[in-house]
């Protein structure tokens, strides 16, 4: 599994998850599914420097953008590795983008 698919997973299950400083952080409203927490340590410094270079709102811009406009998790999955090879000039898109899906994905 590839660290954009872990981080769309764990928008799907209604959490974020950025770097601050070396860490991961995750946050969601409910537990994820112990499945998901298992990839996530085992992917961990792989997560870490992928979002150590993004900004800590895009994996979630992405993932709402995305699933407004009806996006497969393969093309979802490639959206944010595209967004994460440039993300400054992704996260000025995607907040573009978001502000049709507002309140509606």
């Amino acid at each position: 599994m590839n660290t954009c698919a872990i981080i769309l997973d764990v928008a799907r299950a209604g959490g974020q998850v950025h770097a601050d400083r070396g860490d991961l952080v995750i946050t969601a409203p409910v537990p994820l599914p112990h499945s998901l927490i298992t990839t996530i340590k085992r992917h961990k410094a792989e997560l870490v420097a992928v979002l150590s270079h993004s900004a800590v709102e895009l994996p979630s811009l992405v993932y709402r953008v995305t699933r407004f406009y009806g996006c497969t998790p393969d093309e979802q999955n490639l959206a944010l590795e595209i967004a994460l090879a440039d993300p400054d000039a992704a996260i000025e898109c995607f907040r573009t983008l978001v502000a049709p899906c507002a309140g509606k994905a």
